[in-house]
């Protein structure tokens, strides 16, 4: 273990460096499924799909896009909600190619590639794009 403060970083090529950038609102983009888990719903229950794109573009920030799972549950609660996310993950799956005829693998879409059309939202830690629709190619 080196004492503290000790060491260094060779910092000669940060000049190489670029601001990290966002898509603007509505753009369709090509991206790159990098990784994909589950959490449960931080308020009741049910659980989430996380999901993590890269851009083709380099500059472009990673974009997450966060889906709670059709459950059970949330069929008795809510039926359109129900609905919806079954259309979701459907489309999701169409998009990335990824068959979803009898169980869906959520591994099957990481390498995967499809569109999304972007949306720019800001935060607290700033600007950050999501998915606000999966394109499915015909």
């Amino acid at each position: 273990m080196n004492e503290e403060g000790s060491g260094f970083l060779d910092t000669r090529n940060f000049d190489q460096s670029f601001d990290i950038e966002q898509l603007a609102d509505g753009a369709e983009e090509e991206v790159r499924v990098v990784s994909v888990g589950t959490q449960p719903k931080k308020e009741g229950s049910g659980t989430i799909l996380v999901m993590r794109f890269e851009c083709t573009n380099p500059r472009v920030d990673d974009i997450y896009h966060y889906t709670r799972l059709p459950d059970d549950e949330l069929l008795e609660e809510d039926k359109k909600a129900w609905n919806k996310a079954v259309k979701n993950i459907e489309r999701m799956a169409d998009c990335f190619g990824v068959n979803h005829e009898e169980q869906l693998v959520f591994q099957d879409f990481i390498g995967q590639s499809g569109w999304i059309i972007a949306r720019l939202e800001t935060s607290d830690r700033g600007p950050r794009n999501s998915v606000r629709e999966f394109v499915v190619r015909k």
